[in-house]
C-alpha cells in the first residue's frame, strides 16, 4: 500500500478484536494497550505493547511530530457571549445511510451520538458515545465511481463550524500537506480555536 510505505506512517493492520454491529459488513474495532479478550468470540489478542514491541516502530514522537493537533482551552469554552453563536443542539449529518445525528445532552454537557434511530454504544461497555466537542468541515471531494468518493482534506481556507455546549460559531480550516495539522480558525476574530477538554467529533461534509 502507497499510504503504508509513506515514512511517517506507522502502521498496525489487522490482529484487533472485532465487536458485530449486528450488521453484515460493519464493526466496532477495539484497542488497547495490553491483551484483551474478545467476550463475543473467548479470544485473546495483543494490545499495543505487545504489537510495538513485535514491530519496527516507536512508542516516542518521530521527525514528523509537529505538535499537539488541538489548543485545549484552559477553562471552559461556552459561546453565551457571542452574538454570532447560533443554537446547536442536534446535529444532523448528512449520511442518510444511517442517519448519524448527535443531540446535545444538557446533563451531561456533551454531544451524545445515535445512528439507525438509537443511541450508539459502546459494544463492551454499554456506555453512550458521547463528545465533547463537535468539527464539521465543509470540504470539496470527487466522486471515484461504484459507490466511492475521496473526500479533500488537503485545502486552505474552506469552511466549518465548531460546537460546543450547545452552540457553534463559524471556523475556517487549513490542511497543508498529508501529515500536517489541520488548523481552525475563529472565522470572526481569525484566532486558532480552544476547544473543550475531551474527545472531539470531526465530520468531513
Amino acid at each position: 500500500n502507497d499510504w503504508v510505505a509513506k515514512d511517517y506512517s506507522a502502521n498496525f493492520s489487522g490482529g484487533f478484536a472485532r465487536y458485530s454491529n449486528g450488521k453484515a459488513a460493519e464493526f466496532t474495532e477495539y484497542i488497547t494497550y495490553d491483551k484483551y479478550t474478545n467476550t463475543q468470540k473467548g479470544k485473546t489478542y495483543d494490545g499495543l505493547k505487545q504489537r510495538f514491541a513485535n514491530s519496527k516502530y516507536t512508542t516516542t514522537y518521530n521527525d514528523y511530530y509537529q505538535g499537539p493537533h488541538f489548543k485545549f482551552a484552559d477553562g471552559e469554552v461556552t459561546f453565551d457571549d457571542r452574538s454570532d453563536a447560533i443554537s446547536a443542539t442536534t446535529i444532523e449529518l448528512p449520511f442518510k445511510h444511517n442517519g448519524s445525528t448527535l443531540k446535545y445532552n444538557e446533563e451531561t454537557g456533551t454531544y451524545d451520538y445515535y445512528e439507525y434511530g438509537s443511541a450508539h454504544k459502546d459494544a463492551a461497555s454499554g456506555e453512550q458515545l458521547t463528545f465533547e466537542n463537535v468539527i464539521l468541515q465543509n470540504t470539496t471531494f470527487a466522486d471515484l465511481g461504484e459507490g466511492y468518493l475521496i473526500y479533500n482534506a488537503i485545502d486552505s481556507g474552506r469552511s466549518g463550524y465548531y460546537i460546543t455546549e450547545g452552540k457553534a460559531i463559524e471556523v475556517n480550516w487549513t490542511k497543508s500537506s498529508e501529515n500536517a495539522i489541520t488548523h481552525y480558525y475563529d472565522a470572526k476574530t481569525g484566532e486558532e480555536i480552544e476547544v473543550n477538554t475531551g474527545k472531539t467529533y470531526i465530520s468531513l461534509i
